[in-house]
């Protein structure tokens, strides 16, 4: 039987554990994803901000190079005295086109960081129930492994370290819901 059907199976049977425990558990892992959530929208809001500054930098640096290549132009116009300024603002100019590069790469870095944060938080505004099925078996630290076509369940003692490893009978749904119990105590 494969350890998906065993862990549906196991859950069916946990409506006749003590829910009250179970419930405590989920609530303490409801109140971390709030936490995390609230974590996550204060540093996609500062994202934000950071981009609104960049951009707002990057069109003043666009303005400042519109002027320097008005600038450029009247003074190429003039006498062949003014190529020496003209190259020396040209040069400026490029200087410019750089920092606007690198102020660009920060800004797409900064979207790419609000994309993950934004994914983040979507994922943790609605847990899924085999998410936190799957967050209350880790809280109470019980591992299921298949060896030799059998299946166990695995937790360590917390004062020793040892291994608690316990045979599943796929059949006998009473016995199981019994020693993970035992197992959680």
């Amino acid at each position: 039987m494969p350890l998906e059907h065993l862990i549906e199976k196991i859950q069916e049977t946990c409506n006749s554990w003590d829910l009250s425990r179970i419930k405590t558990l989920f609530d303490e892992k409801r109140k971390l994803l709030e936490e995390n959530q609230t974590f996550l929208s204060q540093n996609n809001l500062n994202a934000k901000n950071e981009i609104l500054k960049l951009t707002k930098e990057q069109e003043k640096l666009d303005c400042e190079i519109e002027i320097l290549k008005a600038e450029c132009n009247k003074k190429n116009m003039g006498s062949s005295s003014l190529r020496t300024e003209t190259t020396v603002l040209t040069k400026h100019i490029y200087e410019l086109e750089n920092e606007i590069t690198k102020y660009e790469d920060v800004l797409n870095e900064k979207r790419r960081i609000l994309f993950e944060l934004e994914k983040e938080v979507k994922k943790l505004s609605n847990p899924s129930c085999e998410y936190l099925f799957n967050c209350f078996i880790k809280g109470i630290n019980i591992e299921f492994i298949e060896r030799e076509n059998k299946l166990f369940a695995c937790s360590k003692i917390l004062n020793t370290n040892e291994l608690n490893e316990v045979e599943i009978d796929e059949n006998d749904l009473d016995k199981v819901r019994e020693l993970l119990w035992q197992m959680i105590q």
